[in-house]
C-alpha cells in the first residue's frame, strides 16, 4: 500500500499551559451525510481510502474507470476525490477538463503523486479546487473536504 497513512498528527501542546490538549471534534463530524465519489484505479489505494472514510460516516462511491465515474455524476456527489493517474498518466486534469466542459460545478480534490509547482498548476487549470499531494495522511483529506463544500 502506497500514498495514504491512517493516523492523525498528536495532539498539538498548548502554548499557555505546556500541556497536552485533546484534538477538537473532527469537522467531518457534522458532514455525515456528504457524498463523495473517489476515482482511483490502484485498489490497494481505493480500498483503504473507501474503508476509512466510510468509517468516519461519508458515503462514498467508489469508480475505477472513467466511464462509471461519468455514470456516478448523475448520482449527485458533494465531492469528487480524483487521482491525477486515473486511468492513464494524465487521466485525471483530461477527466477533470471534461467534468468542467460539461458545466459541472461538483468540487474536485486532486489526490497527486508529485508536488511540483507546474502540476498543482495544470491541476488548477484543468478545473481541481485543491490538490493533495500522496503519501498523505487520511486527517489531511478529512480536512478539505468541509473547504471544498463551501465553494
Amino acid at each position: 500500500m502506497t500514498g495514504v497513512a491512517l493516523y492523525y498528527p498528536p495532539p498539538k501542546e498548548s502554548l499557555r499551559s505546556g500541556t497536552s490538549t485533546p484534538n477538537p471534534t473532527p469537522r467531518h463530524q457534522e458532514l455525515k451525510d456528504c457524498r463523495l465519489l473517489l476515482a482511483e484505479d490502484d485498489p490497494d489505494v481505493s480500498d483503504v481510502l473507501r474503508r476509512a472514510l466510510t468509517r468516519l460516516g461519508y458515503d462514498v462511491d467508489l469508480r475505477a474507470n472513467c466511464e462509471a465515474l461519468f455514470d456516478g455524476l448523475s448520482a449527485r456527489p458533494d465531492v469528487v476525490v480524483l487521482d491525477v493517474g486515473f486511468s492513464s498518466p494524465s487521466g485525471g486534469f483530461e477527466v477533470c477538463r471534461r467534468l468542467r466542459g460539461a458545466g459541472n460545478q461538483v468540487p474536485v480534490l486532486m489526490l497527486m503523486d508529485r508536488a511540483t509547482g507546474i502540476d498543482r498548476v495544470v491541476a488548477r487549470d484543468s478545473g481541481a479546487d485543491e490538490c493533495l499531494v500522496k503519501p498523505f495522511r487520511l486527517g489531511d483529506l478529512v480536512r478539505c473536504i468541509p473547504t471544498l463544500l463551501q465553494l
